[in-house]
């Protein structure tokens, strides 16, 4: 068994770098050292990860490459927290392999992806990119869009980001159908949503 001797913790979300997160404070008040990195464009490749990593026992994870050779060389890592619901770039079975924990940074952002969610059906449902494209380039033009105002919108799961846009779905008194084979049944009552099958 490996004792724990790396103090580092790396951070490659971006967007959390111009946070004053209270997460972030929580860390370097434990005594850790708390690293914020992205890579030369954007997303850091396997090889700026491999880089990254020495003397970093827990990363909180965007979606670089975590691959069977980057476990093989971080000696040190024990714990990948995944901003976000998805283990797609990382190879959980190597991981496994190797002692680290792989979960996600739950309650992270299922309501920032909600937001967007929702923000797409009334930019679709109103035309907005066209009409955008329309006055920029000096044309005024109205065109009948039906508004979502009691529309219904089907979601499929919902689990946190579908209940989050089920609650803003309601705010504009929406019917909401929902597919969700495991549906927590108090949420559905409360919020009026009817399940159906997919």
């Amino acid at each position: 068994e490996r004792t724990m001797t790396a103090r580092r913790v790396l951070i490659t979300v971006p967007h959390t770098y111009q946070r004053d997160a209270p997460y972030l404070q929580r860390l370097e008040a434990a005594g850790l050292e708390v690293e914020r990195r992205v890579g030369r464009h954007g997303k850091m490749t396997e090889d700026e990860l491999r880089a990254a990593l020495p003397g970093v026992f827990a990363t909180l994870a965007s979606s670089e490459p975590y691959t069977e050779r980057v476990f093989r060389e971080a000696p040190d890592l024990r714990v990948i927290a995944r901003w976000g619901v998805g283990f797609d770039a990382i190879d959980v079975n190597a991981a496994t392999r190797h002692g680290v924990v792989v979960c996600t940074a739950v309650g992270a952002n299922h309501e920032a992806v909600a937001d967007y969610a929702v923000t797409l059906m009334f930019a679709l449902q109103r035309g907005l990119l066209r009409n955008h494209r329309l006055i920029t380039g000096g044309q005024w033009k109205t065109e009948f869009h039906p508004g979502l105002w009691r529309a219904t919108v089907g979601i499929v799961g919902l689990g946190r980001i579908g209940q989050a846009v089920a609650r803003r779905c309601r705010g504009v008194d929406m019917t909401i159908l929902a597919y969700e084979p495991y549906p927590d049944l108090d949420f559905v009552r409360a919020h009026g949503v009817e399940l159906g099958s997919l």
